[in-house]
């Protein structure tokens, strides 16, 4: 089919076709005798993975990175004994890793494993964190299904793989699963930070990188039944090389309980009157050992309390379902019944 035709199958103009062609993520199609170009049904398809991937909040750059590390037999480069694949929490900070001279891909892990259900098998994992994050506004349940499950192939392909964690709930979490999934031939190494990666510059994290250990086979299995332990609700392990783990667990555990801690600290902090959900939010960061939770999950949890009649606003939906400005701007208070909770 021409380029015109496969424009509209995959519902982009053409000249964003020919920008894919310029950068290498769309291979140039065949040629006919009369100079025109020829696409096959791949290129649609193709264009459509690159768009839901983009819906997902992944970069072109991102995208990129997955294309030649999944050509990696085809690729000089990646097929170097060695190249790393630097595992990191989120794309803030593996955009920062982007500016440094360290060699190999940055992969965003990309998921939010204090809110929602848990399973401990990788492909069960995928369909049901998509079903919960889609039920959240995040996006179609294929789509994001689609895009973990090409984030675990990129995990599953690499050599050698370097992950980097903080020491909160949000990371620790991160970590395990990570860990559980990694193939045993995988050669493991870790950054684990003492504070916020996201805070540091290029060079910090080329210091950063410089502290980085071998993760131990020992250490590989104790941290893949951890995670089974906790995929099954079973938050009382421990594995002693993952310093900040039990910590993490700890305030998992608070989470888990029917009124979680950060409903209680939330509902808390409107006792002296009303206040934004942007206030409450970064009030209740500094109510936290160690911040984990992003403003959106926030959001929720407020909403949420309101759809339980402890908080009147009145709250439009949160974001992503609804829109961010209006939703942190609106004031909100205890009812009767919340002030009575607390």
């Amino acid at each position: 089919m021409r380029i015109g035709e496969v424009a509209r199958r995959a519902g982009v103009n053409v000249e964003t076709l020919r920008y894919y062609e310029r950068r290498g993520l769309l291979p140039e199609p065949v040629r006919t005798p009369g100079g025109h170009r020829e696409y096959g049904d791949d290129a649609v398809r193709f264009v459509r993975a690159v768009k839901e991937a983009q819906t997902l909040g992944f970069t072109l750059a991102e995208i990129e990175e997955y294309m030649a590390l999944a050509r990696r037999g085809r690729d000089p480069e990646l097929e170097k004994p060695g190249t790393p694949l630097h595992v990191i929490n989120g794309e803030s900070v593996a955009g920062t890793l982007r500016e440094t001279s360290l060699a190999g891909v940055a992969l965003s892990w990309d998921d939010v494993l204090h809110v929602g259900p848990l399973a401990f098998d990788a492909a069960t994992s995928r369909g049901v964190r998509a079903r919960f994050l889609a039920g959240h506004g995040w996006g179609d349940a294929a789509a994001i299904e689609s895009a973990l499950e090409r984030r675990d192939d990129l995990l599953a392909r690499a050599d050698r793989v370097v992950i980097w964690v903080e020491h909160d709930l949000f990371d620790q979490l991160q970590l395990l699963q990570i860990l559980a999934q990694v193939p045993d031939e995988t050669e493991v190494e870790l950054v684990q930070a003492d504070d916020f990666l996201g805070r540091l510059d290029a060079a910090a994290l080329e210091a950063a990188w410089l502290r980085r250990r071998r993760v131990a086979p020992v250490t590989r299995r104790a941290a893949r039944e951890a995670w089974r332990a906790v995929t099954e609700g079973r938050l009382d392990v421990d594995v002693p090389e993952l310093p900040h783990l039990a910590a993490a667990l700890r305030r998992f555990a608070e989470e888990r309980e029917p009124l979680s801690r950060t409903k209680h600290q939330l509902l808390t902090l409107l006792v002296d009157g009303q206040k934004t959900p942007l206030e409450l939010f970064v009030a209740n960061q500094q109510l936290e050992e160690a911040p984990f939770l992003g403003d959106s999950w926030c959001f929720l949890f407020l909403w949420e309390l309101a759809q339980d009649g402890l908080v009147r606003g009145p709250l439009p939906p949160p974001p992503p379902l609804g829109d961010e400005r209006t939703f942190s701007s609106t004031s909100v208070e205890l009812t009767p019944e919340g002030r009575q909770l607390v």
